[in-house]
């Protein structure tokens, strides 16, 4: 954020061109894996793949924002570098949300450190979802449970359901071979949002109309690459959802003993 917005610009792409690299590179790795029937394998790099790809949608959302609202753009950089954002990204690829107000809500859901949930929505304590996944996938651990610590192994997981959705990492490359993740690609993005702001309101078909807008702009300009095709142009139109950068997706810390009062106070229906 100390650099001129043109210098920003370069780094970022430059990010961005080693992004789309690692994931690509990473994607093929996780193709021999699946060759292999190496399922834990397959789970632990795609996991990791989706999590690079949402560094790339994170950075994106950068020129969607006010670029005169510094603090909130610091913020946003700041999420490069955690999971919950990341994992939250991710998700919210593969959500379809009628408008922002409905994005929002469904990002809401995604915060809590921990929740109820069972056969009567209370039954037992669960700690956040999206991270308790990341680690599952990822490590041996001790995990702490109501009815005591139990070790918990990515053998445990079951494997062989075709692997991670790539529809992340499909994304991000369908941008970067667009010319979306260029210097000028970035510029083009932000011009396009500079006089759009948005709200509760605003809809989904407004966001695939911007999303229009850019990809007839990259176009125009000569900016997609050799390997572009049409499928790209659909993903960028369709599959580029609404910006997060004005969320927060910090965890919201809840505290077990509420949750455990509220399992004391319930009464069947």
């Amino acid at each position: 954020m100390q650099q001129s917005p043109k210098d920003r610009i370069g780094t970022i792409a430059e990010g961005l061109e080693l992004l789309s690299e690692n994931v690509g590179a990473l994607d093929a790795t996780i193709d021999v894996l699946r060759d292999a029937d190496n399922n834990r394998g397959l789970w632990v790099l795609g996991g990791q793949a989706d999590e690079e790809a949402a560094k790339i949608l994170i950075l994106l959302d950068l020129f969607r924002m006010d670029r005169r609202d510094q603090r909130a753009m610091t913020r946003q950089l700041q999420r490069f570098h955690q999971h919950l954002a990341r994992s939250i990204y991710v998700e919210m690829v593969h959500m379809s949300p009628a408008d922002f107000r409905e994005a929002r809500t469904i990002v809401e859901s995604m915060r809590p450190s921990h929740y109820l949930d069972g056969p009567n929505d209370i039954d037992w304590i669960y700690p956040n979802q999206l991270l308790a996944e990341r680690e599952r996938r990822l490590y041996v651990d001790l995990v702490s449970e109501e009815e005591g610590g139990r070790w918990t192994t990515p053998a445990d997981e079951v494997f062989g359901f075709g692997g991670p959705s790539r529809a992340v990492r499909d994304l991000v490359g369908s941008l970067a071979r667009l010319g979306l993740t260029s210097p000028d690609g970035l510029e083009l993005v932000a011009e396009t949002w500079a006089d759009f702001d948005v709200e509760d309101e605003t809809q989904w078909r407004e966001i695939v109309g911007m999303n229009s807008e850019i990809a007839e702009a990259l176009v125009d300009k000569e900016l997609p690459t050799a390997q572009a095709e049409q499928t790209d142009v659909d993903r960028l139109v369709g599959g580029w959802g609404f910006p997060l950068g004005g969320l927060d997706l910090s965890q919201i810390e809840v505290s077990q003993a509420e949750l455990r009062q509220k399992q004391e106070r319930w009464m069947p229906a």
